[in-house]
């Protein structure tokens, strides 16, 4: 590109103070970039040493360098005789080394750096990679949750609502304490891509309420569920209002009878909601009420001389609409309006609560970080953000540090502006000061998942883009594409066009947006799509409405997409000489079938490289190594253990390894039933062959060999004891040979396929020597540190690419490339939509966001419901993973230069597919949301225009005819086989009798819950299941409800009971603070419970202040008082022995040596005069006087000698006295101490 376009001109010369370039694919970003760099150095307003460029990757940063480099030498030599010039330059080409070249990360690195001490950071701290900052992150959760759940989240206000942590989690996780860990993980994770997202998370909270106040009409979820309803109904209405304008008025025509009296309801009834949702004063409840009483009538069965297409089109399109009107989130329009505010508090007082984990996780993060000496990548912008703005949470104006490293620059440069976050926004608004020149592509913005926030390049480009030269900030368009042919850019055009004009609209898509061809490419091949379907047309007769299902995949429509794709990659390389190094298949995700492709591909002698997944661990090298590491970390894991006795340096085969399962045992040890670990198997053989004086020589030297393995093995572990995991990791190489190994290739390839595995040895011995530069160390961390690599692994970990061979990648991947052939394949996989259905839905940032929304359980905590607030936020997550999915299919288009493939196996049938062009006579955002895959939108956009556009092919079943491929496959030999004796027959035919008619001996135990509640336990409670529920109670009360699976705390709005009293009696008696109700009074007390969200305001109002009283005035308390050592809501596990809860014999019988994790809240003891303690127990019972107290006792009499039990072995002193306080009775009532 050696002339520049007139938008690079004006990028490279424009003297605006912030400029922002929206640069297509294509368009010569870099090049511009580096233009404008080097015009502003050798035009002398520049010093490299002055200047700050940022890009997203190390890769990008040493090209740019490159360039800069290259273009002042060429500026050095027109110079010549210039000496002041040459010499100016020259100091410029020698600053460049050390010029502010690189990523954000390292950005952000040198600025704290520079400035440890004023942010109170150790000088010796060091970042963590990704790995390790997981399993820091890990620990630090697992000891907040412990923390949390011991003190039962005492000073945690937010947790008042639940009850306590304990119930707070139990709700939340369901019995799911890992999900849990994980879940507030990812949290914590998103939160840190925004400046306070703690702020944020409570602001959510606050909208919830005051919609709980206010009413939920109004609210944004009320508008975000009614606008999307209000598309989709406009959607239909103008479908079927089409279809009923070309029926016409004649009711004999047949078309008439058939259709008209189905399509007029289907009309009548989207028209419908449509004005109901165009109304303001409609409820979300006349919604439900609207469509629950929708029944469109049925399309008649009469004849028609010949069908119409468009006319079956929109009969499908009536299953479609009634599976709208189907939905279940409709069902959650159908709560009344008070249920909605009691789920809008629910939730509010949820995300209170998942605000307090943050708070308690992120001190405890950075107290562990800090012991560690360690910062992991969020802390680097972070930190930054913390330098240039303080720590008073003002983002407005930055402080006089950041304004002190402004001055340094001379300008700052940012590419692929598109991806950043708002922490990012606001570090390079700070050090931009004095203006800021940033590049990117909004429609190539595909890491959203990342934390990328598209938005703010889309605010920027929507304000600066009337600026013109005289503006402060502008924006400027580069839409010359220099890469692709002109069949590929109109097709692109088209297609985005058509999509992204219908998608959400928070992209903006501009004409400016349309590519313009500009490479002078005369390659004159049009887009090649191919459909491969898996079901054929029906005819006439086969069909019927109910039958217009596409359920149910036949991979061979896969089959002969790969197998395409395999002829048009061979016919490309023989016939028209394309290299196989210039072809790219691209997939959307690394889950979407590469091993079909890649088998299709080889088999045609072609070779291939595919450079997503774990490739690297797939080597058999490296699978050699983890094998072996594991194995002598535990020998137990069988897999891992058989793995390195059959690898090259042992060489036991599969016969041999038989021979060891089987030993030399009778049939009846055999037959046992039992499972042994492999380990066991092989040292028993051993010694079952040393003890033998019949053992042949084959099992001798068989035996001989587990015992070097198991030598070298056990040698290996003690010296991991002591001995770092890479210095272990090296002495194994060396002793075995591992680095000189060979593989099956041939002479001429070996050269080449061992410096390769040698490559990836090393590259394992520099992990662990980086390991063990970190906070764990150790062989037992680093293998699980591995599995946690190998589990989360990407791109980052691919094996060495081979040379000259098709290659296979993900979009995310092929960023930044470009190929003169592409393929992109598996077009019609369905989108993933998972981010929509998560436990918990983020929707934060944004004036108009959502907040924070979970579903809520019912009064069993079994069930989750989702409600409007959850449906509201589930469409507004979707609708942005449809605009991540448009970029990342324009990033998909983009890279092809010459040749473009898009090839598809589809469930349709052909002339469900051609559906299309009736399809895109509508096109809309409905249209769009309702399609889940690449290949429906670019139907959707092509039209009945698509022969203007590509060369469309749809192909029906394939018929494989069983032939071979043209490439011969090498016949595997079998397997070698043991023989086996009719005595083994026999002997195992036992044995399979034995096991498949095996019958747990402890099922009665798997019964046994996993723990019990204190206050539930009686002789016989393990006879019944029931009592095994020990899941807290949201609120209490317990009123009939509409809907018989109403959530509790929805049903708990009805009037309150005894039981609401006594809950509310109760938690103020848990929460309140006794020197305040001394100094202040019950009533003064009970307003600063509610104002500092200890207790609901409603429930603080049903409590018995007068029974409360009574309580601090009685002789008890005084005694309490007087106490040297109080301890209120004290938590406790502990096991039990189950038996003793079983009425049961047998099942006494089989509980013998079972315990049972029993816990508890004590609500107060104190320590007595003598040393011992006295236990007291709120109670608020509604008992009568006279028999109340015998009532109390025999109630709560287990309970307290469990609670005393419990006490007596956690503090090892006696518990002298059990009391209950009894509200109605205003009395102390004691309990008789029995041993338990």
């Amino acid at each position: 590109m050696p002339k520049l376009t007139k938008a690079q001109l004006s990028a490279v010369e424009a003297k605006n103070r912030n400029i922002l370039i929206s640069a297509a694919a294509g368009s010569g970003k870099t090049h511009t970039l580096t233009q404008r760099l080097i015009k502003g150095i050798t035009d002398g307003r520049h010093e490299v040493s002055r200047l700050c460029v940022v890009t997203f990757t190390r890769a990008a940063a040493a090209e740019l360098k490159r360039r800069i480099h290259s273009a002042l030498e060429e500026a050095v030599l027109k110079a010549e005789g210039d000496r002041e010039t040459i010499n100016r330059l020259t100091r410029q080409i020698n600053d460049l080394p050390g010029a502010r070249i690189s990523t954000i990360d390292s950005f952000c690195r040198s600025l704290l750096q520079s400035n440890f001490e004023a942010l109170g950071l150790a000088a010796g701290v060091r970042l963590s990679d990704e790995n390790e900052a997981a399993m820091i992150r890990e620990a630090a959760m697992e000891q907040t949750l412990d923390e949390l759940s011991e003190s039962d989240g005492e000073g945690y206000p937010a947790f008042g609502f639940f009850g306590g942590f304990n119930r707070f989690i139990d709700l939340y996780a369901r019995d799911r304490d890992d999900r849990a860990a994980a879940e507030f993980i990812r949290l914590y994770i998103k939160l840190s891509g925004y400046p306070d997202g703690k702020a944020l998370l409570l602001k959510s909270a606050d909208a919830m309420e005051e919609a709980a106040e206010n009413g939920f009409k109004g609210s944004v979820w009320d508008k975000e569920l009614k606008a999307y309803i209000k598309d989709t109904a406009e959607y239909y209405a103008k479908i079927y209002g089409e279809a009923l304008f070309r029926l016409g008025n004649d009711e004999s025509d047949p078309y008439y009878k058939k259709y008209h009296d189905a399509f007029n309801d289907c009309g009548d009834a989207a028209a419908g909601l449509w004005e109901l949702c165009d109304d303001p004063k409609t409820e979300i409840a006349d919604i439900y009420s609207y469509v629950s009483e929708i029944k469109l009538a049925a399309i008649k069965s009469s004849r028609v001389p010949e069908p119409d297409d468009f006319l079956e089109w929109c009969k499908d399109k009536k299953k479609e609409l009634n599976d709208f009107f189907k939905k279940d989130y409709f069902a959650a329009f159908g709560y009344p309006e008070e249920d909605i505010r009691a789920q809008l508090r629910m939730n509010a007082a949820v995300i209170r609560g998942l605000s307090a984990v943050m708070d308690a996780f992120s001190k405890r993060l950075v107290a562990e970080k800090t012991r560690r000496g360690v910062l992991d990548f969020s802390d680097l912008s972070r930190l930054t953000l913390k330098l240039l703005y303080g720590d008073d949470g003002n983002f407005d104006t930055p402080i006089d540090a950041a304004r002190d490293i402004a001055a340094r620059y001379d300008g700052i440069y940012i590419d692929e502006y598109q991806d950043v976050n708002e922490i990012q926004d606001l570090i390079f608004r700070a050090v931009g000061a004095g203006g800021r020149f940033m590049v990117g592509d909004i429609k190539q913005s595909i890491y959203r998942f990342r934390g990328a926030e598209p938005d703010i390049f889309a605010s920027y480009r929507n304000e600066w883009k009337d600026g013109d030269e005289d503006s402060e900030s502008r924006g400027i368009f580069m839409r010359e594409n220099f890469r692709c042919s002109e069949n590929i850019i109109r097709f692109t055009n088209k297609v985005c066009g058509g999509i992204f004009r219908n998608g959400s609209g928070r992209l903006g898509y501009l004409d400016e947006d349309d590519l313009i061809f500009a490479s002078g490419s005369e390659n004159d091949t049009k887009v090649k799509l191919r459909i491969f379907c898996s079901k054929a047309d029906k005819t006439e007769t086969e069909d019927s409405e109910s039958d217009s299902s596409d359920d149910g995949e036949n991979m061979s429509s896969r089959e002969a997409e790969a197998a395409y794709i395999a002829d048009e990659i061979r016919r490309l390389i023989e016939v028209e000489k394309v290299s196989p190094g210039d072809i790219a298949i691209l997939f959307r995700s690394g889950d979407s079938g590469t091993d079909e492709y890649i088998k299709a591909i080889e088999s045609a002698g072609i070779p291939t490289f595919y450079s997503g997944g774990g490739g690297f661990f797939d080597t058999p090298e490296i699978q050699l190594v983890r094998c072996l590491l594991n194995t002598i970390d535990d020998p137990g894991r069988d897999i891992y253990l058989v793995g390195a006795m059959r690898s090259p340096l042992y060489g036991f085969n599969l016969n041999e390894l038989l021979m060891i399962r089987r030993g030399r045992f009778a049939p009846e040890d055999l037959s046992s039933g039992r499972y042994y670990p492999f380990e066991w198997s092989v040292r028993r053989f051993v010694s079952s062959v040393n003890e033998a004086p019949d053992a042949e020589e084959r099992e001798i030297s068989l035996a001989q060999r587990c015992v070097d393995f198991f030598s070298d093995i056990d040698r290996w572990r003690e010296m991991s004891e002591a001995m770092p995991v890479d210095e272990l990791l090296f002495r194994i190489y060396r002793e075995m040979g591992i680095l000189d190994l060979r593989g099956s290739e041939s002479d001429e390839e070996l050269a080449e396929a061992s410096a390769a595995r040698r490559a990836n040895l090393m590259k394992l011995y520099e992990k662990a020597r980086s390991f063990e530069d970190g906070a764990f160390r150790g062989l037992y961390s680093f293998v699980n540190y591995l599995e946690k690599v190998l589990a989360e692994a990407d791109e980052r970990e691919a094996a060495p690419e081979k040379e000259d061979s098709v290659q296979l990648m993900t979009v995310h991947k092929s960023k930044g490339l470009e190929f003169p052939v592409v393929f992109f394949v598996n077009a019609d996989k369905m989108m993933n939509s998972s981010d929509s259905r998560a436990a918990l839905l983020l929707d934060l940032g944004d004036n108009d966001n959502l907040g924070a929304v979970m579903r809520v359980p019912d009064e069993n905590n079994l069930v989750l419901f989702e409600t409007p607030m959850y449906r509201a936020a589930s469409l507004r997550i979707n609708a942005r993973s449809i605009d991540e999915e448009m970029r990342v299919l324009y990033v998909a288009l983009t890279r092809a230069k010459e040749r473009l493939y898009i090839t598809a196996g589809t469930k349709k049938s052909p002339s469900r597919v051609w559906g299309f062009e009736h399809e895109a006579e509508f096109l809309s955002p409905a249209a769009i949301k309702s399609s889940s895959t690449f290949l429906s939108w670019i139907l959707l956009a092509l039209g009945r225009e698509y022969s203007n556009y590509c060369d469309l092919e749809i192909f029906p079943p394939q018929i494989s005819d069983g032939a071979s491929t043209d490439t011969p496959v090498e016949a595997v030999p079998p397997l070698p086989t043991a023989e086996i004796s009719e005595e083994a027959v026999s002997m195992y035919m036992k044995l399979f009798e034995k096991r498949f008619s095996f019958k747990y001996p402890y099922e009665s135990t798997a019964r046994l819950p996993s723990k019990l509640s204190v206050s539930k336990l009686y002789p016989g409670v393990l006879d019944n299941e029931e009592s095994f529920d020990m899941l807290p109670e949201l609120s209490a009360g317990a009123a009939a409800a509409k809907t018989a699976a109403r959530p509790k705390f929805i049903v708990g709005e009805t009037s309150p009971t005894g039981a609401d009293i006594g809950t509310a009696t109760h938690l103020f008696m848990q929460f309140c603070d006794f020197d305040n109700v001394e100094a202040a009074g019950v009533e003064a007390e009970t307003e600063r419970l509610v104002q500092n969200r200890f207790i609901p305001e409603h429930t603080a109002a049903l409590a018995d202040k007068a029974a409360i009283k009574r309580f601090f005035e009685s002789d008890i308390y005084r005694e309490m008082r007087a106490s040297d050592y109080l301890r209120r809501e004290m938590r406790f596990n502990i096991d039990l022995p189950a038996a003793p809860f079983t009425q049961d014999e047998e099942l006494k019988r089989q509980l013998e040596n079972e315990q049972i994790l029993t816990q508890g809240v004590i609500d107060s003891f104190f320590e007595n005069p003598d040393g011992s303690y006295t236990i007291l127990d709120y109670k608020t019972d509604r008992v009568k006087p006279g028999d109340g107290e015998t009532v109390l006792k025999l109630q709560h009499s287990t309970q307290l000698n469990y609670y005393g039990a419990a006490l007596e072995r956690i503090s090892g002193k006696k518990v002298a006295k059990l009391l209950l306080w009894s509200f109605a009775l205003n009395k102390t009532v004691e309990i008789t101490k029995e041993e338990i």
